[in-house]
């Protein structure tokens, strides 16, 4: 899934499963979650500071804080 305001550098290569919004400049791995150059990490616990903002809170209950 990419965020509807995203902003992926040419030759970017976004993995299958993957979420992002924000600023991509590196590519993104398989069902890897990233906001510029901030990766979720799924297992952990809610951070709302770290995806607050245009999603509306749901990114940080859906896929954990940030790494």
């Amino acid at each position: 899934m990419i965020g509807s305001r995203a902003r992926i550098d040419d030759g970017v290569t976004i993995g299958d499963g993957a979420v992002v919004w924000g600023h991509i400049t590196s590519d993104v791995a398989p069902e890897e979650v990233r906001r510029d150059g901030q990766t979720f990490d799924a297992l952990t616990e809610c951070c709302e500071e770290a995806a607050s903002g245009s999603q509306g809170g749901w990114l940080p209950k859906q896929y954990g804080r940030a790494r």
